[in-house]
């Protein structure tokens, strides 16, 4: 009778046991499900707060590390890396670190210092803001400008306030094509015109840019400027690149 009774009671304590852990794991289970809920909807809430444009960030890249290898008219090359990416709820910061060749093996004169700059891209809600720092050799004479603003459609155009040698000048942006590479990836051309620039025969500066999905700038052209009055085309196209 007392051996039936001890196994009984072993049995109980057994069952007990297994109900114990069951419910322990149930409730860690359980646990972690709302952790991972809780964790998406946080992902979720913070994604809905941000205010800078997807549809344009798509024509920058903000893969870190990314090189990309321009070459244009009189030997003209430039390396461009990205070297930082910053984001917050209201816009999203990307930088390059740019570097310029000297074909001349020395001869220029250049300093390393002086063929290093700088590009920050600042992504707002409607726009694309571009600034250049302590760049002496790019052939663009406009360190400051919104690149690309509201919906990307052609014809749409933007002014804007930009300072060149020192003064202010009104600047017109607009979208003058918008294609389709045998990639499927959307090409955007722009072109601004800066009138008033002293210097200029016509008074009148020009830019044209080629801007591609998931690179970023792939093509450049301006009137670049000689001599007082004369100008001539200049420009570089991107020959090696990496992608998203």
């Amino acid at each position: 009778m007392k051996s039936i009774l001890k196994k009984v009671a072993l049995a109980s304590l057994v069952s007990m046991t297994l109900l114990t852990f069951a419910s322990c794991g149930s409730n860690s289970n359980n646990q972690n499900k709302e952790a991972v809920n809780n964790k998406t909807n946080q992902e979720q809430k913070e994604e809905k707060n941000e205010t800078w444009s997807k549809e344009l960030a798509k024509f920058i890249n903000d893969v870190e590390g990314t090189v990309f290898k321009y070459s244009g008219f009189a030997e003209f090359r430039k390396d461009t890396t990205v070297s930082e990416v910053n984001e917050s709820s209201e816009e999203k910061t990307i930088t390059f670190k740019n570097e310029y060749m000297d074909m001349s093996e020395g001869e220029s004169g250049k300093s390393k210092e002086d063929l290093l700059s700088e590009t920050k891209y600042t992504i707002k809600e409607d726009s694309i803001i571009e600034q250049v720092y302590e760049d002496t050799k790019s052939p663009s004479i406009i360190t400051e400008s919104i690149i690309l603003k509201g919906e990307l459609k052609k014809d749409s155009s933007w002014e804007q306030e930009v300072v060149i040698n020192g003064k202010k000048h009104q600047a017109v942006t607009s979208i003058k094509e918008i294609n389709t590479d045998e990639s499927g990836r959307t090409i955007v051309i722009t072109e601004t015109a800066v009138e008033g620039v002293e210097g200029y025969g016509s008074e009148t500066y020009l830019e044209k840019r080629v801007y591609t999905e998931g690179i970023g700038l792939t093509e450049f052209s301006c009137n670049y400027l000689l001599s007082e009055g004369s100008t001539m085309e200049f420009g570089y196209r991107i020959f090696e690149n990496g992608n998203r």
